[in-house]
């Protein structure tokens, strides 16, 4: 008799467990964004859920990939992304996460894909100023040109001809949840 119980208990507890997990799936959304840049397109997967605590869409995955139409290729740019211990829901979430994007042109008339990015404020080595957003610039073939959270060097910018296109703004477009 007690060993059945001990079993029904830990069948139980199964139950709950796969239900927990069953109902945080059910919660996710998935977004695909597009962007065409250029000789590039631009495609962005992003899957969240909401924060049920505050109402905030927390980011479960992101995945990037460049279409360059020109050369007849396609590749998956890596967006560097941090993943977060604290979970929501049972999942684990995303420290840095793309929020918008643009296509800026240059000088010269090369097309380059600026990111807007954030990252969660309590997030290690999330940048102060700027309200934890930054900025970086990949080219058409999916290759990151200015590469980590300090945003985008003056030097890289004026060497890639893009003072005149950030200077006069990118419209930038929301993407996901966030649109």
């Amino acid at each position: 008799m007690t060993q059945r119980a001990v079993l029904l208990f830990i069948a139980l507890l199964a139950g709950m467990a796969c239900a927990g997990a069953s109902s945080a799936d059910g919660m996710l959304t998935s977004y695909q964004d597009e962007l065409s840049c250029g000789e590039a397109q631009f495609r962005l997967t992003t899957t969240s859920l909401v924060d049920p605590s505050n109402g905030v869409p927390e980011f479960t995955s992101q995945a990037l990939r460049v279409v360059n139409n020109a050369r007849g290729t396609s590749a998956l740019v890596s967006l560097r992304q941090r993943v977060a211990r604290p979970l929501v829901l049972g999942r684990r979430i995303l420290y840095d996460r793309v929020t918008g994007w643009a296509c800026i042109r240059s000088d010269s008339g090369r097309h380059y894909l600026l990111l807007f990015l954030s990252c969660r404020p309590l997030a290690l080595d999330c940048p102060a100023d700027w309200t934890a957003e930054w900025n970086q610039i990949i080219a058409s073939r999916g290759r990151w040109v200015t590469g980590d959270r300090t945003g985008m060097p003056d030097a890289v910018v004026r060497r890639l001809g893009l003072v005149k296109g950030l200077d006069v703004g990118a419209t930038e477009r929301d993407i996901g949840p966030y649109r």
